[in-house]
């Protein structure tokens, strides 16, 4: 069911396509981004280091979870928000992460 009918979100984070780290589960009302704080405050100390790249979607673009992620020694890549003001400057560093990473953006 969807349109204000029962559904679950699942949030999960993965190190590479094959490996999955936390999995939490939420209502479908609920927000994306105090979900993955919780994700990324349980996250396990062996993945917390200054050269890995946490890539979010865009609804975890919040400036708290940035933050957070920092705090935890990850460097957040996330995808602008289209209504951004230094939209410009972020699509060109986000598709620079990506290039490192070889990972493929639409930016």
């Amino acid at each position: 069911m969807s349109r204000g009918g029962r559904n679950t979100k699942v949030h999960l984070m993965v190190a590479n396509e094959t490996t999955p780290i936390l999995c939490k589960l939420s209502s479908g009302q609920a927000g994306d981004d105090p979900e993955g704080r919780i994700l990324i405050e349980n996250l396990p100390d062996y993945y917390k280091a200054d050269d890995i790249f946490l890539l979010m979607d865009r609804a975890y673009e919040g400036d708290k979870i940035r933050k957070l992620a920092s705090l935890h020694g990850l460097n957040p890549v996330v995808p602008p928000k289209k209504t951004g003001s230094n939209l410009g400057i972020m699509i060109r560093s986000y598709t620079n992460v990506g290039m490192k990473l070889n990972v493929t953006s639409d930016g």
